[in-house]
């Protein structure tokens, strides 16, 4: 089966042409009006994520700095109450609490600064008591070289 088209008698016939042109038209305005309606719908998107991820953060940040700041009673396991303090409060007293050097029996007791202190003099213990090995080797040696010395004059009956 074959189809042939005249374009001659298309160009002739005036309605013809005139519904090839309105319906190409129409075809060309659908698919342009689609194009564009994606093209603003991802704008509009990356616009409201924007602009929401922007107020959910200062709200955040608002609710975070009143939440540090609120007071609250904290209670012990039984149920009774304690002074009453902040967030603030507990992490400052919990700082100064891990910034104190304090010997406890097991390293699992051990705060943080305390470990970390440890460290340091153990490095550094072992780093003089290594010097202090060389030179007692060195003076050592010494020693025992100028009283070989001494008493091999001695054998040999030299001054």
């Amino acid at each position: 089966m074959e189809f042939k088209i005249n374009i001659e008698e298309i160009n002739k016939d005036e309605s013809l042409r005139q519904a090839i042109i309105d319906e190409v038209s129409e075809m060309l305005r659908e698919d342009m009006a689609t194009s564009v309606q994606k093209e603003v719908n991802k704008m509009v998107n990356v616009e409201l994520e924007k602009q929401i991820k922007d107020r959910v953060k200062a709200r955040v940040d608002m609710i975070l700095l009143d939440a540090i700041d609120a007071e609250f009673t904290p209670v012990d396991q039984w149920g009774k109450p304690d002074k009453p303090t902040t967030i603030r409060e507990k992490v400052v007293d919990t700082f100064k609490k891990q910034t104190v050097f304090s010997q406890t029996r097991y390293d699992s007791d051990k705060n943080a600064f305390t470990k970390v202190l440890e460290s340091i003099i153990s490095e550094e213990v072992k780093k003089a008591c290594g010097e202090y090995n060389k030179i007692i080797d060195s003076q050592f040696l010494k020693d025992v070289h100028e009283h070989a010395m001494v008493k091999l004059k001695q054998r040999l009956g030299i001054k």
